[in-house]
């Protein structure tokens, strides 16, 4: 029986083709993962934010993750009975910001950006200087309405501190139809967007 060379041809190509695409897919599904476990820490710094104080132990948790690299993941920090001279303001890292010297655990505090230079040791490490970092320009706080008076709104947060923003004529409310009058009584469940300690957007959160 004769065949048309064409179809053939043509037929060639889809097997081709169709094979290709699985050897796409399969170089895809083997693709490593990005690391999702801490890595080891090997240097005598690391960076991060406060996540939880322990003042009678002189020791905090610092989370290094970052949205895109999970790095050392918490890692607990000890404090010794006495740092380094506090006080002095310097840049440290990237860019202009000043930081401070730490002078006991009284200045960290959660949600803080700190530097550590330190050792790792027994599972901890055993802090040297914290350089404390200065507040991000924008503040992204969420908890529930304490107080507000006179424009100043403070909401207490999970951990039991407490933040106090300035509410102005340019505060936007969320969602439609809220407004300043609905932050009394207090009780209110609350996102708070703010910058430079002005309340930008303001998000009621259901109850």
């Amino acid at each position: 029986m004769n065949r048309n060379p064409l179809r053939t041809t043509a037929r060639m190509r889809v097997v081709l083709a169709a094979g290709g695409l699985v050897a796409a897919f399969t170089g895809l599904a083997a693709a490593p993962a990005l690391a999702a476990d801490p890595q080891p820490i090997h240097g005598h710094q690391i960076h991060g934010t406060v996540k939880s104080v322990n003042t009678g132990a002189k020791s905090f948790v610092v989370d290094t993750s970052t949205p895109d690299d999970v790095k050392h993941g918490d890692v607990t920090v000890q404090l010794p009975n006495n740092l380094s001279r506090p006080g002095k303001a310097g840049q440290h890292g990237q860019g202009k910001a000043k930081s401070h010297l730490a002078a006991s655990i009284d200045d960290v505090k959660v949600g803080t950006r700190v530097v550590v230079q330190g050792t790792l040791e027994s599972g901890k490490f055993n802090a040297r200087r914290v350089h404390v970092l200065p507040a991000k320009e924008i503040t992204h706080a969420v908890g529930e309405v304490q107080s507000y008076t006179n424009g100043t709104l403070t909401v207490k947060l999970a951990d039991n501190s407490t933040k106090t923003f300035k509410v102005t004529s340019d505060t936007k409310f969320h969602p439609e139809g809220k407004s300043a009058a609905n932050l009394t009584p207090p009780g209110a469940k609350v996102t708070v967007v703010a910058k430079d300690g002005e309340a930008k957007n303001i998000v009621f959160l259901a109850s």
